[in-house]
């Protein structure tokens, strides 16, 4: 039989050194990530409700619009419709946990019978204290003159 050899307190503490070394670069990988995902959620959270801004504001038609050229103020974000939603639907509150969200949007008129409609959402997660709490996303759409269009293209319907 031969005598097996115990493993000495070094050797011991050389293993749980890198074991323990290993598994830190793992878990920060791991923060990392779940860091990268939130960022990413609230990216597509930000784009789908400026999409839906630019399509409420669109929806006003180009006579309405064209009245409320103006400089760049404040947009209404208390209730942002899920455009897709059944006629006579509520809309619902934005609401979106431990996320400040502000945007501002602004009509000009780029040209005779065009319009510029320009969103800029900025959103802040309330407990990230560096710069990368602070997003925000553009959504720009240009809006022709259906009265504009006809006279380019008569005969045209």
């Amino acid at each position: 039989m031969s005598a097996r050899r115990a493993m000495s307190l070094v050797e011991v503490m050389v293993g749980v050194g890198i074991v323990a070394g290993l598994g830190m670069g793992i878990f920060m990988l791991l923060n990392g990530s779940r860091g990268n995902a939130a960022r990413a959620t609230d990216a597509m959270a930000a784009a789908t409700i400026a999409s839906r801004m630019v399509d409420r504001l669109q929806a006003l038609g180009y006579p309405v619009l064209f009245k409320r050229v103006g400089p760049v103020h404040d947009a209404d974000l208390q209730f942002v419709k899920d455009p897709a939603a059944k006629p006579g639907a509520v809309a619902m509150p934005l609401d979106w946990s431990g996320v400040t969200w502000s945007a501002t949007e602004q009509i000009s008129e780029q040209a005779p019978g065009l319009l510029r409609l320009e969103i800029v959402l900025a959103w802040k997660r309330d407990n990230v204290r560096s710069a990368r709490g602070r997003s925000m996303i553009s959504a720009v759409k240009y809006l022709a003159d259906p009265a504009s269009a006809l006279r380019v293209r008569p005969g045209r319907r």
